[in-house]
């Protein structure tokens, strides 16, 4: 009896230390921001004329330049029984492409406006068994003209050059990796930001 009373002071104390540290990181300027509380909201409204995509969402838009986007499972495995992809018409694992990043902050969003981002990325599949999904997933580098990193803020989150478009095939819900690294980035001093976008890829939208 006395193990448990020990327990749930124990559990007590706990909670009541978590609160108050809460409530001491509030004044936080790096605490995490969560875009469903601080966004544009879907309701907001647009005075457009529908001729176009309009959404409340930040804009990614990747133009390949007709060009295959590497890391395509071929189904055959090396010697060593890894997985082979895909690769580049010159080899490489990643091709070049246009991003535009369109994320105003007083209106909806449309292909046709000013980006925010312009850059060259580097691009290909990522992922593992979400290879074989309908719905792709790809890693992004940002480059200069040289091919050098270059880092960049986006969407309101700190500047890197490596970003990974995540596309929630097998999340219904479209919130868990969302709402698990928000969680995480409020327990722990490092934890992967995270945006819900739009993609629009060559031409062709492709969802959230």
């Amino acid at each position: 009896m006395k193990y448990r009373i020990i327990g749930i002071s124990a559990a007590a104390v706990l909670m009541v230390l978590t609160a108050v540290l809460l409530k001491l990181d509030s004044a936080n300027p790096k605490n995490r921001i969560h875009q469903h509380l601080t966004a544009r909201q879907p309701d907001a409204g647009c005075d457009c004329d529908g001729s176009e995509l309009c959404t409340h969402l930040p804009l990614v838009i990747i133009d390949t330049e007709g060009q295959e986007i590497p890391g395509e499972d071929t189904h055959i495995d090396d010697k060593y029984g890894e997985a082979i992809y895909t690769v580049a018409e010159d080899g490489r694992s990643v091709i070049d492409a246009n991003i535009s990043i369109i994320d105003n902050q007083d209106r909806n969003n449309h292909p046709s406006d000013t980006a925010a981002v312009e850059t060259i990325s580097e691009i290909r599949l990522r992922g593992h068994s979400s290879r074989h999904f309908d719905k792709g997933q790809y890693l992004l580098n940002f480059v200069d003209e040289n091919g050098d990193g270059r880092q960049l803020e986006v969407m309101g989150m700190s500047a890197h050059s490596d970003w990974a478009l995540y596309g929630p095939y097998l999340d219904k819900s479209l919130v868990r990796n969302y709402m698990w690294y928000n969680i995480s980035g409020e327990l722990m001093e490092w934890a992967p930001n995270v945006r819900y976008c739009e993609l629009i890829l060559d031409g062709e939208y492709r969802g959230l």
